[in-house]
């Protein structure tokens, strides 16, 4: 008998998952440019797009665009396909944003087959996915089964979509995890069974901070924190917070940088907090979010060091 698991990957989809097309996916490879205009993130790849392009494109055709605010899960997918440097894939889509194409649905690749262990988001839902080829008029039952570090065990059977076995684990928790893809052919004593382990982590991550040509940061707090527009600026070594108005940030040309935030009550005062951390140098600094006020015409400004401490106030 001629079994092979072959081309076997995991991918993710996004948490609102888009309908399925019956297109094959592109393989885009990993992120080059990503810029955001107004609520519009467009982005290119390493790979250029040989499909027909459609008739709404007015823009630059080789580029995608993702909207930044809808409820899709697009947006954030793309910033973490850029933090972990890996590639995409995409499936051609049917409308335009701002001109640009929009992709139908899109994952992230991790390269399982790489000597290192994949990374995965805690952000988003988890799909098992694996290419078989079996022998002609041979037919399989394919099944998942992912063991987390504690030896819990989640088994699924996989459905067949678009030639690819599949199985949506859902949102996984940080922490370290074995896949093991099962093909099981024949029946009674003639089954016969054969298997892939696949170890890789699960990190979390925190939302991902835009910049300015000039350094600046600008971020958007949750809903919890009125969902308010912030400017971060490095004024003498240390940080600080403006709030900026809807029209003054879509007035902005925005990138993603290298710095993810978080808000919070850290430093165990009143005030709420937001912790700043550098991905590239693991620089983490917290800036007290809750001390900026507003007195009349007058905004009064405090300015903290790298270690909480206050060093400057600022009268506007």
């Amino acid at each position: 008998m001629n079994n092979k698991i072959k081309n076997t990957w995991l991918s993710p989809c996004v948490a609102f998952f888009l309908a399925a097309s019956g297109a094959p996916a592109l393989a885009a490879g990993k992120i080059t440019a990503l810029n955001v205009n107004n609520d519009i993130a467009t982005f290119t790849t390493e790979e250029v797009k040989t499909h027909a392009q459609l008739g709404c494109v007015t823009g630059d055709a080789t580029a995608w665009a993702v909207s930044t605010t809808a409820n899709d899960g697009l947006y954030p997918l793309l910033a973490i396909a850029q933090q972990m440097q890996q590639p995409l894939e995409m499936f051609q889509g049917s409308v335009c944003l701002s001109g640009i194409e929009k992709p139908e649905m899109i994952f992230i690749n991790y390269q399982a087959a790489d000597a290192n262990k994949p990374v995965v988001s805690s952000l988003l839902n988890f799909v098992a996915r694996s290419q078989i080829t079996m022998a002609e008029g041979v037919s399989a039952t394919v099944k998942f089964t992912l063991k987390d570090s504690f030896g819990g065990l989640i088994v699924k059977d996989a459905t067949l979509s678009n030639e690819k076995y599949l199985a949506d684990f859902g949102l996984l928790t940080a922490g370290d995890y074995t896949l093991t893809t099962s093909v099981s052919t024949g029946s009674g004593s003639e089954i016969e069974i054969v298997e892939e382990v696949i170890e890789f982590n699960v990190i979390s991550f925190a939302n991902r901070a835009l910049q300015d040509s000039d350094g600046n940061l600008y971020i958007q707090l949750p809903q919890s924190y009125g969902s308010k527009l912030l400017k971060l600026s490095l004024v003498n070594g240390a940080w600080s917070i403006s709030e900026i108005t809807q029209e003054e940030w879509d007035s902005l040309v925005l990138s993603v940088s290298t710095f993810t935030f978080e808000p919070g009550e850290f430093s165990q005062d009143e005030f709420d907090d937001i912790r700043l951390f550098n991905t590239e140098t693991s620089d983490e600094t917290l800036i007290e979010y809750g001390a900026t006020l507003a007195l009349g015409d007058a905004e009064i400004i405090y300015i903290y060091d790298d270690f909480g401490r206050l060093k400057q106030v600022i009268t506007k």
